[in-house]
């Protein structure tokens, strides 16, 4: 948006003043002030490669969801444990 002269604001929300924990806000929320600033490229031309880029997108290869997300922790440390697959033939998840 800021190649255009556009400001997109309202993008996270602080959810806890504390620990300062944010959250994204959806996209239909967010608060766009247009002509801020002098554009660097043309609105149109903008458009045409977002859509390029929209175009090369490759959907993802893995639709199982994590069902132990925020759930399982390392013994050891505490952190979170992450999912990710084999990059082998195998193809099988791991933790």
């Amino acid at each position: 948006m800021v190649y255009v002269g556009d400001i997109e604001n309202h993008k996270y929300e602080v959810k806890n003043y504390k620990t300062k924990k944010c959250t994204k806000v959806p996209k239909e929320e967010h608060i766009i002030v247009r002509n801020t600033h002098e554009p660097i490229i043309s609105r149109s031309d903008f458009e045409h490669v977002q859509e390029l880029i929209r175009h090369r997108q490759r959907p993802s290869r893995h639709n199982h969801p994590n069902l132990f997300k925020g759930i399982l922790r390392c013994k050891n440390c505490g952190r979170p444990l992450n999912l990710y697959y084999n990059k082998r033939r195998s193809g099988k998840m791991v933790w």
